[in-house]
């Protein structure tokens, strides 16, 4: 793939989301050379034609994916996920922030068992096949993590997410970007409800301008270079 596409970098930094763990419950399956969906719907061979950039962009973007979010929500109905779009006037405290569905295997022990400990078995066989790739092609990697404001509010800093991904950068030789670090010392001076408040878009599980400002900090403090 990298040398069909033609692709030239000395490094991948790989940032795990919190939902990427529920997403290889749900959603995709990698078999050979075709991505599944997880309705069994097959997408496309990974070594058609060369995408064109503005096609990346698309695939690729945070905004791009925070709109496919949007949308797809709004055509949703009943589900314990969905969650209504984000309404101009309205006042969104860190309450609409969390309570994700997708967010809660790390700190509750039925989602865990549910998909959770499955899925992160998974992720780290993908993990394996990438960092193989990588290797083969002499390309360094560095894997960081983050956490949802549902983290922030009900998890700890020992998070899943950091523990299962820390070991497996440890065992596999790869620099390891811990976020989850930063911004608990940062919830104890100011607490979970202001920093969810402060540094994720409002309603949103993402960053916004200050958190964005917040996490190039971190990384710059932990990155080896």
């Amino acid at each position: 793939m990298i040398n069909s596409a033609g692709l030239e970098f000395d490094e991948l930094i790989v940032y795990l989301d919190i939902s990427d763990i529920k997403d290889e419950a749900s959603k995709y399956v990698l078999a050979r050379e075709h991505l599944f969906l997880g309705d069994g719907a097959i997408t496309s061979n990974i070594h058609d034609k060369p995408k064109l950039q503005s096609e990346l962009i698309k695939e690729n973007s945070i905004m791009w994916a925070w709109l496919r979010s949007v949308l797809k929500t709004s055509r949703s109905q009943g589900t314990s996920t969905t969650r209504p779009i984000l309404k101009e006037n309205k006042v969104y405290t860190y309450k609409d922030s969390i309570d994700f569905d997708q967010a809660s295997w790390t700190y509750d022990s039925n989602s865990f068992k549910d998909y959770g400990e499955r899925c992160l078995s998974i992720g780290s066989q993908h993990m394996d096949k990438l960092l193989q790739i990588l290797r083969k092609n002499e390309i360094k990697m560095t894997l960081a993590v983050y956490p949802w404001p549902d983290q922030i509010y009900y998890d700890t800093v020992d998070s899943k997410q950091v523990i299962f991904w820390e070991n497996w950068a440890n065992k596999n030789s790869v620099s390891f970007i811990n976020h989850f670090k930063d911004l608990f010392q940062l919830k104890k001076r100011i607490g979970a409800q202001r920093l969810i408040e402060k540094y994720y878009r409002p309603g949103d599980v993402h960053f916004n301008e200050k958190g964005n400002v917040l996490i190039k900090e971190s990384f710059l403090d932990q990155y080896s270079f």
